[in-house]
């Protein structure tokens, strides 16, 4: 019955080409993720030739503030249901580097709002960083997000600050054109 309601999703239906293509120009994990009750559920995800064998997989749960797909969403919530969130669901450390100061999340999630991308470097997992860029509907709501993840060696600064992202932002605008006006 999930599989049934996953593939009902618009977001879904318009992201499948971009993901492909995301994990075969990096070579790593990408993926699609999307809110549920408070928390950040990956829907969809593609396998590059590099991938390493770690945790990403359809239907696993993190929490909003651990991880870049869950943070590109949570900074295009209002306030109020990101204070919401945060009551829920706290701000759990996974990692060291795992932000857990609400002040510290307020001001990671107006940055990633003006750089149009989110940032994971080791937060939810050691040794591994994501980027991803949220998808954005023609009413100017989240409706997800894309991400790449991969190990932290292979992943440089360059790659984790401008490459990537400017994938992850032209395949989000391609999902947005393709699920605004299919």
């Amino acid at each position: 019955m999930g599989d049934v309601a996953r593939q009902r999703l618009e977001i879904y239906q318009s992201a499948g080409e971009e993901l492909q293509r995301l994990a075969n120009e990096t070579g790593e994990h990408a993926s699609l993720t999307v809110e549920e009750h408070g928390k950040a559920v990956i829907i969809a995800t593609e396998e590059g030739d590099e991938a390493i064998p770690v945790n990403i997989y359809n239907g696993i749960v993190m929490k909003m503030h651990t991880a870049a797909p869950g943070k590109a969403i949570f900074a295009h919530l209002g306030e109020d249901r990101v204070s919401e969130i945060v009551e829920t669901h706290g701000l759990v450390e996974r990692t060291e580097n795992t932000i857990t100061d609400r002040d510290d999340l307020r001001a990671e999630l107006a940055e990633i709002r003006e750089r149009k991308y989110a940032l994971d470097d080791e937060e939810r997992l050691m040794g591994m960083r994501s980027v991803a860029a949220p998808v954005i509907d023609r009413g100017g709501r989240v409706r997800g997000s894309l991400a790449i993840y991969g190990p932290t060696n292979r992943i440089d600064d360059e790659l984790f600050r401008e490459d990537i992202p400017d994938l992850l932002m032209r395949s989000a605008n391609i999902v947005e054109v393709l699920m605004n006006y299919d």
